[in-house]
């Protein structure tokens, strides 16, 4: 065997092991797919569940009211949103509740909160609640929106 052959024979199963791993770790390697989104874990509440609520664009949104749902499916509460797009729920148990909407053209469910304590009438930190109208959008943060103002009523 002249030099060239050598060196091409040795390099072969270099050239198959790399292939093999490329294989390998393409068939193991975690995919997102369409329509599959990793669900946001709830937003802590600790004093009233309040907010103002928002579209995927950031405009505010003022039809509908908000639900909020115990796991059974069950409306523990409801509010409606006023004219700035703002929301209060009175006081809720302590808990872990899906928020869902009545808002015309989005999707019901919104995202999930966690109540700490249990009759907080007194809005500690406010929400930001964005619709969504396709799977994946919209959802519930816990940064305060900018000119909120608890609602009085």
């Amino acid at each position: 065997m002249n030099r060239c052959s050598l060196a091409i024979w040795r390099a072969v199963p270099l050239v198959i092991l790399a292939t093999l791993i490329v294989f390998v770790s393409s068939g193991w390697s975690p995919r997102v797919e369409a329509n599959s989104c990793v669900a946001a874990p709830p937003v802590k509440i600790s004093g009233a569940f309040c907010g103002r609520v928002i579209d995927a664009s950031g405009a505010i949104e003022t039809a509908g009211e908000l639900r909020v749902v115990d796991e059974d499916g069950a409306t523990i509460s409801h509010t409606s949103v006023n004219a700035k797009g703002d929301f209060t729920f009175p006081p809720l148990p302590a808990g872990t509740y899906r928020v869902m909407t009545t808002a015309p053209g989005f999707r019901d469910y919104v995202g999930s909160v966690r109540i700490l304590r249990s009759g907080q009438t007194s809005c500690r930190k406010p929400a930001t609640v964005a619709l969504g109208i396709q799977s994946c959008e919209g959802g519930i943060g816990n940064n305060k929106p900018p000119h909120f103002h608890e609602p009085g009523w």
